[in-house]
C-alpha cells in the first residue's frame, strides 16, 4: 500500500517520525532539533506518530515543547493504524528519524516506497537504507543542528523533496518490493543448502 501513495497531497512544512517514544529513539533530540528548525522555519509542523512506551520519558518530552513554545508545531499522534499511517504519509513531506540505536527501521522503508525523502541518524542500518544526499540525509547521532540543518534544507527546496523522494520509491521498489524480499530470501537459502 505504501508503494501506491501519492506524492501530490503532502503538506509544505509536514514533517512526519513514526517510531515509540523512548529514549533510543531520541524523540528528545528531535524536539531539539525543532526547537532549531523554527527559527528559520517557523510554518514547521511535526507529526509523532507512536506510542509513549517510557511514560515518563513521554513526559519529560511534553514538557520541554510546552517549556519552548512549540505547541503550534508539535502535535502527538499516538499509535495509529495502518490506514492511518498511510494517509499521515501522504500528507508529510519529509519523514524524519533521530535514532541513537536502530537496525533497519520499518518507517525508512515506508517513506521511501511513500516517494518521501528521509533525514535520520547513522545509527545501525539507516545508511545502508538511507543514501545521504540521493534518498535523504544522514545525520550524526545526537547532533540536533545537523539534523535541523538537513530538515531546513528539505523545506527550502521542494525540487531537491521530489527528487530525492523519487530515488528513494525507485529504490524501494527494487529493494523492499515483497516479490524481491522473497525471492532474496529464498535465493539465500539456496545458497546456504549448496554451502552444506
Amino acid at each position: 500500500r505504501f508503494f501506491e501513495i501519492s506524492t501530490s497531497d503532502e503538506e509544505p512544512g509536514r514533517i512526519l517520525f513514526g517510531g515509540s517514544i523512548t529514549r533510543l529513539k531520541n524523540v528528545l533530540g528531535l524536539l531539539e532539533a525543532l526547537d532549531i528548525l523554527v527559527k528559520q522555519h517557523p510554518e514547521a509542523r511535526l507529526k509523532i506518530a507512536g506510542r509513549a512506551v517510557d511514560e515518563a520519558y513521554y513526559r519529560t518530552c511534553l514538557d520541554y515543547v510546552a517549556s519552548h513554545g512549540l505547541q503550534d508545531n508539535v502535535e502527538f499522534l499516538g499509535g495509529l493504524s495502518t490506514d492511518a499511517m498511510v494517509a499521515e504519509l501522504e500528507r508529510a513531506s519529509i519523514v524524519v528519524l533521530q535514532s541513537r540505536q536502530e537496525t533497519a527501521p520499518v518507517i525508512i522503508s515506508e517513506a521511501m516506497a511513500a516517494g518521501k525523502p528521509v533525514v535520520a541518524t547513522c545509527a545501525g542500518g539507516v545508511p545502508e537504507m538511507v543514501e545521504d544526499g540521493v534518498t535523504g540525509f544522514v545525520t550524526p547521532v545526537d547532533d540536533a543542528a545537523a539534523l535541523a540543518s538537513a530538515l531546513g534544507k528539505l523545506m527550502e527546496d521542494g525540487e531537491l523533496r521530489r527528487k530525492m523522494g523519487a530515488v528513494g520509491r525507485q529504490s524501494a521498489q527494487n529493494r523492499f518490493r515483497r516479490s524481491v524480499v522473497i525471492d532474496k530470501t529464498i535465493a539465500m537459502y539456496r545458497d546456504v543448502m549448496r554451502e552444506r
